[in-house]
């Protein structure tokens, strides 16, 4: 069961808002957390990040290619807000982790006590 959820999780890549969603819902985390500031940019730097790697998939024995233009602030814009969604996205993810670890010195420290034989 784990090398499927692994294999499901690594076997595409992360192209569009949907996509991120679902890695959050594996993960068991607040997705609206991650995306909800920036949806529209965030869907604009993905479609720019798709049209980038099929636009790298050129066929060189074509004799007419072109080059889609990108400014630099238009670049610079798709990845702060792809850097700025994978922080809040680690953000989300270490603020449950630690909310997991203090669940579980919780159940740790009842169950210390019950041993002990004191009551909660």
């Amino acid at each position: 069961m784990c090398e499927r959820v692994v294999h499901e999780m690594t076997a595409g890549s992360l192209q569009s808002v949907e996509a991120l969603r679902e890695v959050c819902n594996i993960f068991g985390l607040d997705a609206e957390m991650v995306v909800r500031r920036r949806l529209s940019p965030l869907e604009d730097a993905l479609q720019a990040r798709n049209e980038i790697v099929h636009e790298m998939d050129v066929d060189l024995a074509l004799k007419t290619r072109s080059r889609r233009v990108r400014s630099v602030e238009e670049t610079r814009a798709y990845v702060d807000t792809l850097l700025s969604t994978a922080e809040d996205f680690l953000r989300v993810a270490d603020e449950r982790l630690l909310k997991v670890r203090e669940d579980r010195e919780k159940r740790r420290q009842l169950i210390r006590r019950k041993l002990r034989g004191e009551s909660s």
